[in-house]
């Protein structure tokens, strides 16, 4: 059997980790992290196969994060898909202007979440 992908969930709401290891963690290996500085420190130490990542967190929001991932050389290709409340079509562009290569809105339906994370896997 082939290894499971590794996915980085990046949320400072523990229920909403909780969510995303409920929905992933049959299916993948998960890390999880607290806030933008940590989801840096952990790509440069463990680099995952794709990100999910919350905008709205403390220390480094999700829009500069991806920003420092997408700048750094060997993380440039990484997929990440930011996950917010914030559903704008403003919010949506910025995110996507950051560097995100989907933008999917919370509450999200767990199947469009599923097919978003495995084309960016494929």
């Amino acid at each position: 059997m082939a290894d499971k992908h590794t996915i980085l969930v990046a949320d400072d709401e523990p229920m909403n980790q909780l969510i995303m290891q409920e929905l992933l963690e049959d299916e993948f290996d998960l890390l999880c992290v607290d806030n933008g500085i940590e989801c840096v420190r952990s790509v440069q130490h463990r680099r995952p196969d794709m990100i999910l990542m919350d905008v709205n967190m403390p220390e480094m929001n999700g829009l500069e994060a991806t920003e420092k991932i997408k700048s750094l050389e060997s993380c440039s290709d990484l997929p990440i898909i930011l996950v917010s409340v914030l559903a704008t079509k403003s919010d949506v562009a910025t995110g996507l202007a950051a560097g995100a290569d989907d933008y999917i809105t919370k509450p999200f339906n767990d199947e469009e979440l599923m097919k978003a994370i495995r084309v960016f896997l494929q």
